[in-house]
């Protein structure tokens, strides 16, 4: 069930960086955006995300994970390498630390897509969902995790 998910995703990530879109990208120097995104935490469920976008093609941030037996913080760096008009091909680095159960560190890193949901309606607020699949090594290669994670920021 798992293969079959992480295979559709990577078709429809594909998918999206082979459509000929033309335009300018959505994100702007100094711009924020607040949401929720997917976390080591949850395994799946949401953390408190934080974006800050340091110019149209690099951003940084922050996923604060708070669960019942596992925190996590995790810092990403995006790099978007495809910029349209409502959506942004992306890679990201991730570093982070985890406690719970167990301690320790967090490295990974990926692929994904961001939309600007005013692509669908431009009367719509500037909420950005994304979707990426990466990897995530825990402590070293000790665990070492595929991993499809979904966000939504609120863009200001």
């Amino acid at each position: 069930m798992i293969k079959k998910g992480l295979i559709i995703s990577l078709v429809l990530i594909l998918a999206f960086f082979l459509t000929g879109f033309q335009a300018q990208a959505q994100a702007q120097p100094g711009s924020i955006g607040i949401g929720l995104q997917s976390s080591y935490a949850f395994w799946g469920s949401g953390g408190l995300s934080v974006i800050y976008d340091l110019s149209p093609a690099a951003s940084i941030q922050g996923i604060f994970g708070i669960g019942a037996r596992r925190q996590s913080f995790e810092g990403r760096y995006l790099h978007r390498f495809r910029q349209e008009a409502f959506w942004d091909g992306y890679t990201f680095g991730s570093a982070g630390i985890y406690s719970g159960p167990s301690t320790g560190f967090l490295l990974g890193g990926g692929i994904g897509i961001e939309y600007d949901i005013r692509g669908i309606d431009g009367t719509l607020p500037p909420i950005s969902l994304n979707a990426d699949i990466g990897v995530i090594a825990r402590d070293g290669l000790a665990d070492f995790n595929v991993q499809l994670r979904t966000g939504f920021h609120y863009r200001f």
